[in-house]
Order: structure tokens, then sequence, then C-alpha cells
């Protein structure tokens, strides 16, 4: 195989994994219901299936760095991803809840730990394109997502259970892990840094992009768990409320594919950011000031802003790293970091909402928070490396 054609298979076997990081989490939503009824579940109890993995992306990139070490990024990659289509096919059996709760952990765990070294995959062999790439891998996320989302309970009905729909997607994830697995040969090692092997806790870099990511994917997670409940309390049912939501994933879609074509023609990246954060506040504060003005313009442009400023979070580590495994351990703090700090924000709206009596004021806060986020961006100068 030529060096081209490797390259262009080695990323069609990046995207795919990126296709895969959320489908075992997305497709427990649209059953959610089901499931705690047939389970005997409290809503509580039932809200763990999907928080649970948000939680570990938040507590376990920090295991990807010693999992790096003994195995390198690529095998690490290849068991990570191993460890997520194993887990979702013994949903099969998810008929027990002690069966469906371990596998949101195990789900969990492997997406935290994959989402982490891919990053040192794309520094290695896309150092010129990481931003392009990045970008295609957002979008690949956000598919999955959202066909997850959408096909899980035709799915259901085809099969007439809810766990064979569940344990559907351990199909495509055993398909991403045969794709990786050519690329699977790295030497153990390989995710050692030459610049040091700790995490760069001391880094003033370090903690700018953790806060920007931090407030990336809160405004991402934010969005996308309350804006339905926003426009249901305008008098909307739920499923024309989820065609506003529907609209601000196609135009992350869109976005990210632009992004992907254009993102590497700045060196520095931060206009792009910036004018991500500005665009997400204008729809955010129009979501909350006259929701019903122009209700899918507000989602369209929603949709520009977050679509902007999540991948290219995901890419500073890239761009602030002096190798593959120092861009893999400033990603697990980015990740780490960034999740359990966001995995507040959409609690804190829904606590706003309750106490406010409405959305104006939570959503009205988000849109100050994505301007504030422009203060850490200001200082991220291209090129300024993370030293541990």
């Amino acid at each position: 195989m030529s060096g081209g054609a490797r390259r262009a298979s080695l990323l069609a076997a990046v995207l795919l994994i990126a296709f895969n990081l959320r489908p075992a989490v997305s497709s427990i939503a649209p059953l959610l219901e089901t499931i705690r009824t047939e389970l005997w579940l409290s809503h509580a109890a039932a809200s763990l299936l999907t928080s649970l993995p948000l939680l570990c992306m938040g507590v376990f990139p920090f295991l990807a760095a010693p999992v790096a070490d003994r195995l390198g990024l690529a095998r690490g990659l290849l068991w990570s991803v191993l460890l997520i289509a194993a887990a979702t096919a013994v949903r099969i059996l998810a008929g027990h809840a002690a069966i469906l709760f371990t596998t949101a952990l195990l789900v969990g765990i492997g997406i935290a730990v994959a989402q982490t070294m891919v990053p040192g995959i794309v520094k290695r062999h896309f150092s010129a394109r990481s931003a392009s790439v990045m970008s295609l891998y957002s979008m690949c996320m956000t598919l999955g997502a959202g066909v997850a989302a959408g096909v899980t309970a035709p799915l259901r009905d085809a099969f007439g259970a809810w766990p064979a729909a569940l344990a559907f997607w351990a199909a495509p994830a055993l398909l991403a892990a045969l794709a990786w697995l050519p690329f699977a040969g790295g030497r153990a090692g390989d995710g050692r840094s030459a610049s040091g092997g700790g995490f760069p806790w001391r880094s003033g870099t370090a903690w700018l992009i953790t806060a920007y990511s931090a407030g990336a994917f809160g405004l991402f997670w934010s969005a996308h768990t309350w804006l339905v409940p926003l426009y249901e309390e305008q008098g909307w049912s739920a499923a024309r409320a989820g065609l506003v939501v529907a609209g601000m994933v196609a135009t992350q879609v869109v976005v990210q594919l632009v992004l992907a074509a254009v993102a590497d023609l700045w060196r520095d990246r931060r206009p792009l950011m910036i004018a991500g954060l500005v665009v997400a506040a204008a729809g955010l504060g129009a979501a909350a000031f006259m929701p019903l003005a122009a209700p899918f313009l507000w989602s369209f442009v929603l949709g520009l802003g977050i679509g902007c400023i999540f991948p290219l979070a995901l890419n500073l580590p890239i761009d602030h790293s002096a190798d593959p495994a120092a861009a893999s351990r400033l990603t697990a703090m980015a990740l780490g970091g960034g999740y359990l700090l966001a995995a507040l924000l959409p609690v804190a709206v829904g606590w706003l909402r309750g106490w406010t009596g409405d959305f104006v004021t939570p959503f009205a806060l988000l849109a100050v928070l994505s301007l504030l986020m422009i203060v850490p961006v200001i200082p991220l100068r291209p090129r300024v490396v993370v030293v541990p």
C-alpha cells in the first residue's frame, strides 16, 4: 500500500472510530422511559445510564497515559474500541439492571480512553492538517450520536426487544476496531513523551485550554439538554421542539465539514474560536429573550457557533503539544477537567430554571459565559507549546 493510500485508510479508520464514540450513550435516550418502566428504576437511577458515561469521560481520560505507556497509542486505541464493542454487545442481556449499569460504566471508560488517544494519533500522522482532521472527527462523533438517537427506537420495533436494539451498536464499533487493526502494531511505549511523562498541571497554557474546553463542552451539553424543554414551555410539542435541536445538530455537522476544508488555512485559529463564541452567545441570547421570534433561525445560529467552538477545542492539545504522547496527556487534562466542570453546567441551568421559574436567566447567563470564554482564548498564541 502506498503512503498516500495508507494515510487515507488510517484517516478513514479514525473517523469510523469517531462515529462509534457516542452511539452507546445516545442510543439510551430514546428508550429511557421504556427501560425505566420495565426494570422498575426510579427517574434518578435511570438518568445514571446516560450521566455515568459522561462522568467517566471526566474521570478516566487520566487512565489513558499509563495505558499508552504500556501498550502504545495505537494498541491502546484498539483495546479501548474493543471494550466499547464488547460492553455494548453484552447489552443483549440487559434485562437485568446490574448488567445495564455495568455496561454503562465500561462504555464510559472505553470512550474516555479512546477519545484521549485520538489526538496523539492525529498529531503523529496529520500534524500539518490537524484542525481539518479534528473537525471531521467531531463531525463524525456528532453524526454517530444523531444516527443512534434517531434509529434505536425503530430498531427496537424491528427486533421486538429493546436490549437487542442497544446491542446492535456493537456491530459498527467492532467494524471500527477491525478497520483500526492494521494500524495497531505500534510498539509498546510509543505513548511516552520526549518532553516529559507527567500531566502539565503547572502550565498556565494547559489550564487556559482546559478552561476553554470546559466552556465548549458545557455549552454543547446545555444546549442539547435544555433547548427542547425551553420550547415545550412555550407550548410546543416535544416532536416540534425536537426539530429545533435537529436543526442545531444538522448545522453543526455542516459547519464542521466546512471547518475541515478551511481551518488549517489559519495558522492562528483564535479568530475562528472568538467568532464561534460570539455567534453562540447571539443564539443563546436570542433563545433567552425572544425564543418564538425565529426559533429555527436561532437553532441555526446556535449550531453555527457551537459547531465552530467544539472541534477547535478538541484540536487545541494538538496545536500546543510537542509530540503525540504530549498531545494525549494534554488532551487527558483538557477532557478530564473539561468534562468534570462541563457536567455541572446543565445541572446549573436546571437549578436556575427551578429557582427563577423560566429559562430566560439561565440561557442569558449561558450567553454571557460564551462571551467570557474569549478571555482564555486571547493568550493562546499559535504554537505556544505546553511543557509539563
